[in-house]
């Protein structure tokens, strides 16, 4: 056949006709799949399986339209219907395109979507007998994935042009949290161990080895005008495979509302990832109606939990910003009460005031909200450390534990307690407890340490310590707790490293906190050490003074700043601090005995 007769007759078995049509029809069909799939929650491979039978059926549908054709009378090979017209006297090719036989039968867009089906459908049943008998060439399929029972979220990146979205992002992530935490039997670390990570180009095999978890949410958020685009993506931490993924398109009214809507969306589409059966998840109450307050409270909170002097003090601007924004917003007086109980521990902030404020804000965040674990777990903060009603500390702590079993910085604070009052078995349940929820947490972490170092256990503190300092490096109390364990061991090396953190912000401390560890190291340097003890006593609580007097064995001194931390009642740390064992030659003194009967904590020799 002459390639000009070749053309001509392709041309009238309306083969390129066909080709066009089942292209458009192909990627129609795909955009359908993908469009009602995740509706209809069709399988991940539907899409794919749609793609690859559209391809291997298009050769098909065109080897069909050369060889037969769509009539009245059914599918008939087109070398029939060219006898038919050599009977009629003519040439198939010479009769006009209205009288040929094959525009007898079914209108041309019926007959190509007739191709279009048949080559798909023998596409289909190829491709299946193939993968039952031979071995995939295009894809390995994965395992199947089992229920996932823990998940952490991090940060959403603001990828708004004005970087302007920070406020936003980490509202819809505060709003995952909340929402992801109220599913039994899905474990979510909280939100100061998934905010550890922002900002950070962490693998996430290494993240889900930090937090324990089996998967991770992670997604972004871009801002433009009133329209935002937020994406989202489910990851296997073993083997960094994205599971889910999923765009939102919104416009904002209320960015509040938009937080609280994504966030559900995105906790329906997971829920079949989940352990357990799905279920539907109740509206999160903010407290407040003002966006920009809430926006206000969760920087306050990620300051909070930072618990570095400058975070601490940006928690309370945080925090009285939001109020006066909405004084009717219990969390953030919550958050307020909370900043001024440990304020004084970390700063140089008057405790008097503190104390003051601090109760004020505890209560009036309980007269807004009764049941709100915030604000009890602030009540017993203020009662613990400035009070010294560990009963009553106790109390509050189980109280805001029995509205939220998963409040980490509850079990954190209650653990604190019972070690003060002798509930060593149980301090060590409740420390384990809250890191579990947030296992990143620097106070958490401290405590638990700390706990080692009561027990007697000098080297697993240190190592403890080290491990906080290592993951934390700007957690000031973690590096002094760190140089006071070293130097219970003379590894100064390892205390000269925590008092750099310790005091990284004050070079005036640094150096005089040198001069003591080099005269406990050097005894030829005592006195430089006794004279820079002096200095430091114009800045340095009391409490924490008197364990580096006991580190150079000066008890005299060491006794008199104990006597004056009882007195004065305005240390927040002094009761932990009376359980150190740096203080254990201290323990048969009578003073000693009369300020631990004083402040009501039990002291045991370890």
């Amino acid at each position: 056949m002459k390639l000009e007769n070749f053309f001509r007759e392709v041309k009238r078995r309306h083969v390129p006709r066909v080709a066009g049509m089942y292209l458009v029809g192909a990627w129609a069909a795909v955009q359908v799949v993908a469009t009602i799939g995740p509706l209809l929650h069709f399988p991940d491979m539907a899409g794919r399986l749609t793609v690859i039978a559209a391809a291997f059926g298009f050769p098909i549908a065109l080897i069909v339209a050369w060889l037969f054709d769509l009539t009245p009378d059914g599918l008939r090979r087109t070398s029939d219907m060219d006898a038919e017209a050599i009977n009629l006297g003519t040439r198939p090719g010479d009769l006009p395109a209205s009288q040929t036989p094959t525009s007898r039968g079914a209108p041309l867009p019926a007959r190509a979507a007739g191709f279009m089906g048949l080559g798909m459908l023998v596409a289909f049943v190829a491709f299946a007998a193939y993968s039952r008998f031979a071995p995939p060439l295009l894809e390995t399929p994965a395992p199947a994935i089992k229920r996932i029972q823990s998940i952490a979220v991090l940060p959403f990146v603001d990828l708004s042009a004005a970087k302007d979205q920070e406020y936003f992002s980490d509202g819809i992530t505060e709003e995952l949290l909340n929402r992801l935490g109220q599913i039994d039997g899905l474990r979510i670390p909280a939100r100061t161990s998934s905010f550890a990570f922002k900002g950070r180009n962490i693998d996430v095999r290494n993240i889900g080895r930090d937090l324990h978890v089996e998967a991770i949410v992670e997604g972004s958020v871009r801002r433009d005008a009133d329209s935002v685009r937020i994406s989202a993506r489910l990851i296997d931490v073993n083997t960094g495979n994205q599971i889910w993924s999923k765009e939102f398109d919104r416009k904002i009214d209320s960015a509040l509302s938009v937080q609280d809507e994504i966030a559900q969306s995105i906790v329906t589409a997971l829920q079949m990832k989940f352990a357990g059966a799905p279920m539907a998840m109740p509206t999160e109450d903010q407290g407040t109606k003002d966006s920009k307050a809430h926006a206000l409270y969760l920087q306050g909170l990620g300051a909070l939990h930072k618990r570095t002097p400058k975070d601490l003090r940006a928690a309370l601007d945080y925090f009285e910003r939001a109020v006066a924004r909405d004084p009717s917003y219990a969390l953030a007086h919550a958050g307020l009460a909370q900043t001024y109980a440990v304020l004084p521990s970390y700063t140089d902030f008057p405790a008097e005031e503190a104390i003051s404020k601090g109760n004020s804000a505890a209560a009036r965040a309980l007269s807004l909200d009764g049941m709100l674990p915030e604000a009890h777990a602030a009540m017993g903060q203020l009662e613990q450390n400035f009070e010294w009603d560990f009963i009553g500390a106790e109390g509050s702590y189980r109280k805001a534990l029995g509205f939220n079993p998963r409040y980490a910085s509850a079990h954190q604070w209650l653990a604190e307690t019972l070690l003060l009052t002798g509930q060593a078995d149980g301090s060590k349940t409740e420390v384990e407890q809250a890191l579990a929820l947030d296992p990143l947490s620097p106070p958490a972490l401290n405590l638990r340490a700390y706990q080692t170092l009561v027990r007697g256990d000098v080297t697993g503190a240190l190592i403890g310590f080290q491990k906080l300092t290592q993951i934390h490096p700007d957690y000031e109390l973690g590096g002094l707790n760190e140089a006071y364990a070293a130097v219970m061991l003379k590894r100064f090396d390892i205390a000269r490293h925590g008092i750099n953190i310790a005091f990284a912000a004050n070079p005036q401390l640094l150096a005089l906190a040198s001069k003591v560890v080099a005269g406990i190291e050097q005894p030829g340097k005592r006195p430089d050490a006794v004279r820079a003890l002096e200095s430091m006593s114009r800045v340095m609580p009391p409490a924490t003074l008197a364990l580096w007097y006991a580190a150079i064995a000066d008890k005299a001194h060491t006794l008199k700043l104990l006597d004056a931390s009882a007195k004065e009642h305005v240390d927040g740390s002094f009761p932990l601090i009376l359980l150190h064992p740096l203080l254990a030659p201290y323990h048969d003194d009578a003073r000693f005995r009369t300020i631990v009967r004083e402040v009501g904590v039990t002291v045991s020799q370890p």
